[in-house]
């Protein structure tokens, strides 16, 4: 099974790992946690923070304090089908990093957002 080309068994590895640091943030096994993250992100690249419940939510909240997952905050005019003003991506670059071998599980710097925004077009920040 695969989420964003990571396997379960992947992602199992990594969450022992990351937990072996945090043990006291969750009150699942690790193999729950990857079934539960799995059931979120196995078909899409994010996460709606309202179609989470208040324990699946807190878990996000924990996860996001490990780095597995990172929320995205959205401005009052971006456009959202839904208009949630945050959704939850998968730290899939995190995960491949401890995979070969990085033991830190730290924040992701600055520089990767505005290097993400510097790479746009400049037609992108236009308004129509």
């Amino acid at each position: 099974m695969l989420i964003m080309q990571i396997t379960r068994e992947e992602l199992t590895i990594v969450l022992n790992k990351v937990l072996t640091q945090k043990t006291d943030k969750f009150d699942l096994d690790v193999i729950e946690l990857t079934d539960f993250i799995i059931e979120f992100f196995y078909d899409r690249k994010s996460v709606d923070d309202r179609c989470l419940g208040s324990h699946d939510r807190d878990a996000f909240y924990k996860l996001d304090e490990v780095g597995i997952v990172s929320s995205i905050h959205r401005s009052a005019d971006s456009p959202s089908l839904n208009n949630c003003k945050r959704s939850w991506i998968l730290r899939s670059d995190l995960i491949i990093k401890l995979l070969n071998g990085s033991s830190e599980c730290n924040e992701p710097e600055n520089n990767e957002f505005v290097d993400l925004y510097s790479s746009l077009p400049s037609d992108v920040w236009e308004k129509d």
